[in-house]
């Protein structure tokens, strides 16, 4: 840490030459002495995509909408009249963008009402391929019941077993 009595920032995340992607926190410390620090202006490339008001001066950039390669991320501490008080930059690298399922605060991966809409869709389909199957298993029933009828000639007719026994007592 610099041992000066001057205001001085220093990126805490990301570290120089790292690699970004996605959502990315961004964070600066204030190490010395020097004026009150009204905001904090973060840079990328020269061009300014958050203020920050208050200690601690981080913030979330997404550096998805940014191309791949290098970046130079600025953070320029302002003071009373947008008076610039010190500035730190850092360059890191920002990867290619990647399809991602974002996250929330919690780290959960899909939003607790998607996985609602998936499991009631998801049952509505077991739910019809049931019904489906039980149709069809029915149908099959009834075409043996009607196939069983014609051969031993319908309801009240004999069965096999009973025509054998029965021709066996006539001789």
């Amino acid at each position: 840490m610099p041992n000066s009595s001057f205001l001085r920032l220093i990126f805490a995340e990301p570290a120089e030459g790292s690699e970004v992607s996605g959502e990315t926190r961004v964070r600066v410390e204030t190490f010395g002495q020097g004026q009150t620090i009204n905001s904090v202006l973060f840079q990328i490339n020269g061009a300014t995509t958050a203020t920050v008001t208050t200690s601690p001066y981080e913030t979330r950039i997404d550096f998805s909408e940014y191309a791949e390669g290098s970046l130079t991320i600025d953070a320029i501490a302002q003071g009373a009249d947008g008076i610039e008080l010190a500035r730190t930059s850092s360059t890191v690298q920002n990867l290619a963008a990647t399809a991602a399922i974002d996250t929330d605060d919690n780290g959960f991966l899909i939003s607790d009402y998607l996985i609602y809409i998936l499991a009631c869709g998801l049952l509505l389909v077991l739910g019809i391929g049931f019904g489906v199957f039980n149709f069809i298993r029915k149908q099959k029933q009834r075409q043996r019941d009607r196939e069983w009828e014609e051969k031993v000639g319908g309801v009240g007719a004999l069965t096999v077993e009973e025509r054998r026994g029965f021709s066996s007592k006539r001789r």
